[in-house]
């Protein structure tokens, strides 16, 4: 508009100054010589008001190509900001080796992300009155929230995987050690009770006994230590560490029965007791945070066979969390439909791969959920395009 009246009013201009010229070759010296000078400065001022119209165009064109970058900048890092706050402040659950994997993998990412991510907030920062200063002031408070949490968080679940692999691998190799034994030692008990000669010498010595019996007394203590480097990454310990710590702590006793009754028939290692571990205090918060989460505020059974029923409920709840967890880091063009089925196949496998029967322990709600991508799923492969796009819409 502006630059459609700026053409007319050239037109004008033009105009005068031809008519000016013409009047000057008839008019005295003295009025030609004013004359002259209005059309001077009115030239002058015509071509000053170009100029600044020209400049006021170029730095709004510069405007727009800053706002467009700004825009961009600002949806980008309130997309990395959403993703970084739901793996910071997601409900405390159970998470087993694989799992803690994915979700340290995740928090380095996004830790690596960290000065790209401070470089757009200050080029939202630099644009001044182009953006809503609400807006970024928001932004710069949800920036320095993740980025404070994130790298104690990132170290604290780095201890936690290094730990938890190291006390896994260590309690299969005990394991196998423990039973190994224990069957090597009833085979001689066996021969000994039917009255038979065993004259080769045991292969379970007194330093083998002594050397596995302080690392399983170490890992049986270890489990206090990993719930409490799991609290620190907001996590609750699997309970497969604790059957782990117990089944180690239960094949240490049968071994140590089998020693005492071949102890009449040969000289072998003194049986030994493992040190009992107090329970850890745990953190009310996480504790309470996934009790309400369970039960809407009520209460689990916490002995008997109904704990172990709890267990397996807040282990299979963990897990659908997780899944809810993994889908809503996914980012999906709602017009690619290949990618579309992508994320309907990866979910199709993880649901192959679970136990089907533990989903019956979470009522219908998950069914459902899983059963319209199941259905979704199967809509798309027999070509019926307009049901399954219902499906996802619904």
């Amino acid at each position: 508009m502006l630059q459609k009246q700026v053409s007319e009013k050239m037109a004008i201009m033009e105009g005068i100054n031809v008519t000016g010229h013409k009047v000057l070759d008839q008019c005295s010296a003295p009025d030609a010589i004013l004359l002259q000078e209005q059309l001077d400065s009115l030239n002058k001022r015509w071509k000053s008001l170009v100029a600044e119209l020209a400049t006021r165009k170029t730095k709004l064109d510069e405007d727009k190509s800053t706002l467009a970058v700004v825009k961009d900048e600002m949806e980008d890092l309130t997309s990395w900001l959403k993703e970084t706050e739901t793996l910071l402040c997601g409900t405390p659950r159970t998470t087993d080796l694989a799992n803690a994997k994915v979700l340290l993998g995740k928090l380095k990412e996004h830790e690596q992300d960290i000065p790209s991510r401070r470089s757009s907030l200050l080029t939202i920062m630099l644009a001044g009155p182009l953006v809503n200063v609400e807006e970024v002031e928001i932004l710069e408070q949800r920036y320095a929230k993740v980025t404070g949490l994130l790298p104690d968080r990132r170290q604290n679940l780095e201890t936690y995987v290094n730990k938890l692999s190291k006390f896994q691998e260590e309690a299969v190799i005990e394991n196998e050690w423990l039973k190994d034994s224990r069957k090597r030692l009833e085979e001689r008990l066996a021969l000994y009770s039917a009255g038979r000669t065993v004259s080769d010498p045991s292969d379970v010595t007194k330093e083998d006994v002594e050397s596995h019996h302080k690392i399983i007394s170490k890992l049986v203590q270890q489990q206090n230590e990993l719930e409490s480097a799991a609290q620190k990454s907001s996590l609750i310990l699997s309970p497969s560490v604790k059957r782990a710590t117990s089944n180690l702590a239960s094949e240490w006793a049968a071994l140590s029965q089998v020693l005492k009754k071949i102890r009449p028939y040969e000289r072998c290692p003194s049986p030994m007791n493992l040190e009992t571990i107090a329970p850890l205090s745990s953190n009310s918060n996480i504790l309470e945070a996934r009790r309400s989460r369970t039960t809407f505020g009520g209460t689990l059974p916490t002995s008997g066979p109904g704990k172990i029923w709890a267990d397996q409920l807040c282990e299979l709840i963990d897990w659908l969390e997780s899944q809810d967890l993994h889908l809503q880091m996914q980012v999906v063009d709602v017009t690619d439909e290949d990618a579309i089925v992508s994320v309907i196949e990866k979910v199709q496998v993880q649901w192959s791969s679970g136990s089907i029967s533990r989903f019956h322990t979470t009522g219908p709600g998950s069914i459902l959920r899983l059963g319209k991508v199941d259905s979704a799923y199967h809509l798309y492969c027999s070509g019926s395009i307009n049901e399954y796009q219902a499906c996802l819409g619904a």
